[in-house]
């Protein structure tokens, strides 16, 4: 069985700051590139989202891999990690967050769990 992710086209994976705009990419391999600012996607309600403070792209929440001031600060969606997807994790490894990225993984699902 497909995950839900797979089957929703834009799904919004990695997002970079560009200039002042924002760079996104998208799991079907597209990139969109945004004249908003990465403060503009900042959740507002943060009191339901309490781990790393994510931003909304279209739906889905992207974590910050770093202190979200960083101007090489990425934003990365943690929930297609599950996906196992090739071209998603050589894009982390690329960009040197990789192994960030599976530490935040895992300690996300224990919150989840918790929270179950």
């Amino acid at each position: 069985m497909k995950s839900k992710l797979l089957l929703q086209n834009n799904v919004a994976i990695v997002a970079e700051r560009y200039g002042d705009s924002v760079k996104i990419y998208f799991g079907d391999g597209h990139y969109e590139i945004s004249d908003e600012r990465i403060e503009d996607y900042l959740l507002k309600e943060k009191s339901k989202v309490k781990y790393k403070n994510p931003i909304d792209v279209y739906g889905q929440k992207l974590y910050p891999t770093k202190n979200r001031n960083e101007k090489d600060c990425i934003w990365i969606n943690l929930d297609y990690l599950d996906n196992r997807d090739e071209d998603y994790i050589m894009m982390l490894k690329n960009r040197d967050v990789f192994d960030i990225a599976v530490k935040m993984f895992l300690k996300n699902k224990e919150i989840q769990l918790k929270n179950a």
